[in-house]
């Protein structure tokens, strides 16, 4: 019995971890995305470092932050400023 409880743990770990990681997901897909970069629409003064700084804000205000995140901000401003 005691390794049919260990193994339903770990089960619902793992299951914890992959939900918190899809939210975190979904979290940068809805505040962020690459689409909204290339939105033809109004001209509006807009600043990459500000905005990055925004988002590295909020993430860290909705305990969403990690290095996957971080990363992908950096990746992101940094395609962007390549354009």
């Amino acid at each position: 019995m005691s390794g049919l409880t260990q193994f339903q743990l770990e089960l619902t770990q793992n299951a914890q971890e992959i939900a918190a990681k899809l939210q975190k997901e979904v979290l940068a897909s809805i505040l962020y995305s690459e689409e909204d970069e290339n939105e033809r629409g109004w001209r509006l003064d807009f600043n990459k470092e500000d905005e990055q700084r925004h988002l590295i804000s909020a993430y860290t205000q909705l305990n969403a932050s990690d290095t996957d995140i971080r990363k992908k901000l950096d990746t992101t401003s940094a395609q962007s400023r390549a354009r």
